[in-house]
């Protein structure tokens, strides 16, 4: 049911983990952070900082494009958990006994032009490096839960 740890729903520290992240950071950082599970079939992820924002920008202008977000899980708002501001999302993978999950990078860059020139050396190579630059796209990382997934 995606929710790992034991934790209470109704007590904001103690909601547990989303058990089925495949990349990005873990804990809170000012790019974002670990997934967490406010209530079955929703999770909630942490809104960036400074330019971090986009994404949480990105679905509240989903709400009014309803061409794309059929495609997208469904924005259910924002919600403040530990002091820091959080976009609660449908939880795809509700009811799955067996999800197979993948993270993918979508876009020649991953990074943005107001960023600092550190971050921007270090992503800038990177995607130079792997498939983003080339081919505009990326696999972060994958999960197979099913029988005999390794």
């Amino acid at each position: 049911d995606g929710l790992r740890g034991g934790g209470s729903l109704d007590d904001e520290d103690l909601l547990p983990a989303f058990d089925y992240q495949v990349a990005g950071h873990m804990g809170l950082s000012n790019e974002g952070g670990s997934l967490l599970v406010p209530e079955p079939g929703r999770i909630a992820k942490p809104v960036g900082l400074g330019y971090f924002q986009g994404e949480d920008r990105f679905y509240q202008t989903l709400r009014d494009t309803p061409e794309l977000a059929g495609f997208c899980p469904a924005f259910y708002g924002h919600r403040s958990i530990r002091g820091r501001r959080f976009v609660v999302l449908e939880d795809l993978t509700h009811g799955m006994r067996e999800p197979c999950i993948v993270d993918i990078k979508l876009g020649t860059t991953t990074v943005a032009p107001e960023a600092a020139w550190s971050k921007r050396i270090t992503h800038l190579a990177k995607d130079r490096e792997t498939t983003t630059r080339s081919l505009g796209v990326r696999l972060i990382g994958a999960m197979h839960t099913g029988a005999g997934a390794d």
